[in-house]
């Protein structure tokens, strides 16, 4: 099986061991990166490690924040 590469901020919340309007309010305040598809504010996994710092090499694509 194949390791996620997003999670939904509820998903993403249950990881880190906080709640949602945690997640939403890091999401808010442009301290966790994530992206709109469609209904879904979707968070990718690399966006949590680096929030964690827990460095990763990936980051987000030129242009968006």
């Amino acid at each position: 099986m194949t390791e996620r590469l997003a999670y939904t901020v509820k998903e993403a919340a249950a990881a880190l061991g906080v709640s949602e309007w945690m997640v939403r309010e890091e999401i808010n305040q442009k301290r966790i990166y994530s992206v709109k598809m469609g209904a879904r504010l979707l968070i990718p996994r690399w966006a949590l490690e680096e929030r964690l710092g827990m460095g990763t090499e990936a980051q987000p694509p030129v242009g968006t924040s």
